[in-house]
């Protein structure tokens, strides 16, 4: 009867350690330096949030609960947009459909 133990075996290379790391990193300091120079350009900042879009979305019903200042969606949310309930209202005889304030 032959038994065998298998075992790994590591290569330490210091140098393809710390070129892989470095790229990593330079990979991150860039996208970071993009988000940056985006965010000083546009003046403001944004998420992916509903309010978000609920605010740069435009359309008559809208324009009535969102107030001209903040149609653009940037970060803080106002106080009165975090409190506001809204309903979706199904298609009318008119054929419009869209949010309503409940």
């Amino acid at each position: 009867m032959t038994v065998t133990n298998p075992q790994n075996i590591y290569a330490y290379q210091p140098f393809d350690l710390a070129l892989s790391y470095s790229i990593a990193i330079f990979a991150a300091v860039m996208c970071a330096a993009i988000g940056y120079l985006a965010m000083m350009k546009n003046g403001l900042s944004y998420t992916n949030n509903f309010s978000t879009i609920l605010r740069a979305t435009r359309g008559e019903d809208l324009d009535t609960l969102v107030a001209d200042g903040e149609v653009n969606g940037a970060d803080p949310l106002p106080v009165f947009i975090a409190g506001m309930e809204l309903r979706y209202r199904p298609f009318t005889s008119a054929g419009l459909a869209g949010f309503h304030r409940r």
